[in-house]
């Protein structure tokens, strides 16, 4: 059920940084003309609980497998000759690297280069879904040497993109990086506090997955495809339903549709309940625990002051919390129901709509990414 927003919405001019908004409208064209791309399908979805009026934005069908790479690829673009630094649990690591190798290949276009290496992708996740899960042992070793990787600072020098993860991070998601991978902290936020130093030590530049203009605009080109596909079918969309972690992807949603187009389209944000840090800052509490979660692509704390948290206050109409058995539920629905392998940040969004009281509207739900292993969701059930 959903959770009543109390706070009072003031006016956007009152509320958000007219700089950053600024900035967004006039970034927003140049973004969105990179960006373009047919990867990320919109599916009607009858089989779910309101029959021919609910549908699947399939952002885990990106190459990289999930959506930041519409934001990384921007951060590519905005620093093509410096070091970058980022601090990620999996898909902001490999949607950078997907990204830098992108714009390493100058004299190809853009958009071929990211159909190519969607297709690779694809045939990438097909090899892995057919060939038998290797040994325990086998998999415990192989964590062991990478975890014991060493890079002496010559090697981190001449590298353009140096990721930072926690030890604890699913390593599945990191297999196909080659750029230096450094294990520091026990959570998000203590890797995150080690990019940072790292970056202000050797003059190289943070990049942040959601604290950031370019993550957010890469957001607002999903909706803008989403407008553009419900414009075509004459169609008013009623509800977006969208996962949140530090609010870079559902922020990104809610200024394209409250501030850039000024639509009546609500937006709700699921959080699970073991690991809600936004859902709690938004309503001033500071007590809060940080739990493990299925939807690991979300869990982590946010950063103070950080843009999202004042487009989260006033942008996004309502949020609803999950437990992680309706999470494991959704990624079980979509697998079984729709033959969609999606990971628990992306079933979070599912399992929200589950769960909130809608009546026969219009809906759609955000599936943020794909990065998982299928044994795992069978395993865990």
């Amino acid at each position: 059920m959903g959770l009543d927003c109390s706070t009072s919405r003031k006016p956007i001019i009152d509320t958000i940084s007219q700089e950053f908004l600024k900035k967004i409208k006039k970034k927003f064209p140049i973004a969105n003309q990179i960006l373009k791309s047919d990867l990320s399908p919109i599916i009607n979805t009858p089989i779910l609980k309101i029959k021919d009026r609910t549908y699947l934005k399939l952002e885990s069908h990106q190459t990289s497998g999930s959506f930041k790479i519409r934001g990384a690829f921007l951060y590519f673009q905005d620093q093509p000759n410096q070091q970058i630094v980022v601090a990620s649990t999996g898909n902001f690591a490999k949607a950078c690297f997907y990204a830098y190798k992108s714009c390493q290949e100058e004299t190809k276009n853009q958009s071929e280069i990211l159909q190519q290496q969607e297709k690779q992708f694809q045939q990438i996740k097909q090899d892995e879904y057919n060939t038998p899960t290797p040994q325990p042992d086998f998999l415990q070793k192989q964590q062991q040497q990478q975890q014991q990787q060493q890079y002496s600072q010559e090697e981190l020098n001449k590298s353009n993109l140096i990721i930072f993860v926690p030890e604890n991070v699913n390593k599945d998601k990191l297999k196909e990086i080659t750029c230096p991978i450094i294990y520091a902290g026990q959570d998000c936020i203590e890797s995150e506090k080690r990019a940072r130093q790292y970056a202000e030590e050797h003059n190289s530049f943070y990049a942040s997955p959601y604290n950031d203009i370019n993550m957010i605009l890469g957001s607002c080109t999903i909706g803008e495809e989403l407008d553009q596909y419900f414009n075509a079918l004459n169609e008013e969309l009623d509800f977006i339903f969208v996962s949140c972690g530090g609010g870079g992807l559902i922020g990104g949603i809610a200024l394209y549709f409250k501030y850039l187009k000024n639509k009546g389209t609500k937006i709700i944000g699921v959080q699970p309940r073991n690991n809600a840090a936004m859902y709690h800052i938004l309503r001033n509490k500071d007590d809060y625990k940080l739990l493990d979660t299925l939807s690991d692509g979300t869990s982590g704390g946010v950063e103070e002051n950080a843009i999202t948290i004042e487009i989260c206050k006033h942008l996004v109409d309502d949020w609803i919390l999950v437990k992680e058995d309706q999470i494991l539920d959704a990624q079980l629905k979509l697998l079984n129901e729709h033959k969609l392998i999606v990971e628990g940040a992306a079933a979070l969004a599912y399992a929200g709509f589950m769960n909130y009281p809608i009546g026969r509207l219009s809906c759609l739900i955000v599936l943020c990414g794909s990065n998982v292993d299928p044994q795992k969701i069978i395993v865990k059930k």
